[in-house]
């Protein structure tokens, strides 16, 4: 089934990706065909992903690998790679063939493919499209920049300043600012949180922890202490979507797992979760994309 004018989003999460990348498998296996595809941080592998029509790579990534000892882990952390080792997870697994990912499928797509990554240095937003892509290494590249979560991964440098996870950014993690932002009128968009979910404000020990992590780039420090109302304001503009008919958000039953999970077996039983909902959802789906 070919659909015209309805985007897909897929809201980020770390290993929260576990549960929602399940979706992306029942999508793809119904014939769904969007003509848009977006994230942020998870988000983003998650959508590349989907537009290489390869979910067994989403399954692969966020769960089966966890347990792999390159992936990550406190052991990492203290030896400087980030508790998410970025350097193998994105070009370096690529790279040594571990986790292929299938360029031609992903150029021969239409549909456009689209994320958003935070500039350290301008505290812009950034957002990358398949033209930005010249090669895999390069797609993971901008994965990685849309993922990088502060404090447990390792920022990569793009356009000249270290990127941080797009979730800094505007829409401060919920990806249907980007597909807006590229005109489109009406998305399906996979949320990570549960209906109500609303961020708590930043406590003033975060906010000291914060302001000495980022001494040097201030931008990454107000938006980390700024996140949790522009979060809540955008839970509120897509709410409104909502409303209007012009979204449909289909949020997690229950979330099993954090953002920081790495046992395989609690990632396994997100993802047969995950699995469950879609499989209900998928009507929902199908309707609303008419």
């Amino acid at each position: 089934m070919a659909i015209d004018d309805v985007a897909l989003c897929f809201e980020g999460g770390g290993m929260r990706a576990s549960y929602t990348g399940a979706f992306s498998k029942a999508i793809l296996e119904a014939g769904l065909r969007f003509p848009y595809v977006c994230g942020i941080s998870a988000g983003s592998s998650l959508t590349y992903n989907h537009v290489a029509r390869d979910w067994r790579r989403s399954r692969l990534q966020f769960v089966e690998s966890a347990e792999d000892p390159q992936f990550g882990g406190v052991g990492h952390w203290l030896h400087g790679d980030g508790y998410f080792n970025s350097d193998y997870l994105y070009e370096g697994c690529i790279e040594d063939g571990s986790v292929a990912f299938d360029w031609a499928t992903f150029c021969a797509n239409p549909a456009e493919a689209a994320s958003q990554s935070f500039g350290a240095k301008s505290g812009r937003s950034y957002r990358w499209h398949k033209e930005d892509l010249p090669d895999a290494v390069s797609m993971a590249d901008h994965a990685r920049a849309s993922s990088t979560l502060p404090v447990m991964m390792n920022p990569i440098s793009l356009a000249g300043e270290p990127m941080y996870d797009g979730g800094l950014g505007e829409g401060a993690g919920l990806p249907h600012v980007i597909a807006l932002a590229d005109g489109w009128e009406h998305l399906v968009l996979i949320a990570t949180r549960p209906a109500g979910y609303r961020k708590e404000p930043t406590s003033e020990f975060s906010k000291r922890a914060f302001s000495r992590l980022y001494h040097e780039w201030p931008r990454v420090r107000e938006a980390l202490i700024t996140r949790n109302e522009r979060y809540n304001e955008a839970q509120d503009q897509l709410e409104e979507l909502e409303r209007q008919g012009r979204a449909l958000v289909i949020r997690p039953d229950a979330m099993p797992v954090k953002n920081s999970t790495l046992k395989v077996a609690e990632l396994e039983q997100a993802w047969a979760l995950g699995e469950e909902q879609a499989a209900r959802e998928l009507d929902r789906i199908i309707d609303f994309c008419g």
